[in-house]
């Protein structure tokens, strides 16, 4: 007689799994994350002047499509556009595009270990959060609020972004700005 697999519990409420089935379902989340991140990067390069864009030393390509993104009136064709920008920030590398707009906001006075913190704790949930809190003085309810109002899209969301920088510029003033991922004697 042949065995059953063995099931598991499987604690978003479905019910007993196989293995298989979880892990097939942590990747789906994973994608949808970097969906969600995609469209992120597409909507705030679609939010920049085209002088900001210039500044970034993107692909010719992908400011043209950036450009193409603001001028679709109908909904349906934006959606095309934005898929098209999000395969092409996948095909030259999302990190890469999203290095470029660190940079630029360098150049007007921010810290780059502020902004990697604040990816950090936009990206990385509660354990960015923990780390973050763990090794400055900062206050975690405040920081949680900022980086629960900071997610999304809206002009609320941008304010609070915004001042989820200052707080984490304020926290970490002394703190060296290389990345730590770069360096070779780790």
């Amino acid at each position: 007689m042949a065995r059953k697999p063995h099931t598991f519990y499987d604690p978003s409420g479905d019910g007993m799994s196989h293995p298989s089935e979880l892990a097939e379902r942590r990747d789906a989340r994973a994608q949808k994350a970097q969906k969600r991140s995609l469209e992120s990067l597409c909507q705030t390069l679609r939010a920049m002047s085209p002088v900001r864009l210039a500044r970034l030393g993107l692909d010719e390509e992908i400011v043209e499509a950036v450009q193409d993104l603001g001028r679709h009136g109908r909904k349906s064709s934006m959606a095309r556009q934005l898929l098209r920008v999000q395969g092409l920030l996948r095909a030259h590398g999302a990190g890469r595009v999203q290095d470029a707009i660190d940079r630029e906001a360098l150049g007007a006075g921010q810290q780059p270990h502020a902004l990697r913190w604040r990816r950090a704790l936009l990206e990385g949930g509660d354990p960015a959060l923990q780390e973050f809190v763990a090794q400055h003085d900062a206050d975690r309810q405040q920081l949680r609020a900022l980086v629960r109002r900071a997610r999304g899209e809206s002009p609320a969301a941008k304010r609070a972004a915004r001042k989820l920088l200052q707080l984490v510029q304020s926290a970490t003033p002394l703190e060296e700005a290389k990345d730590p991922s770069t360096d070779p004697a780790s």
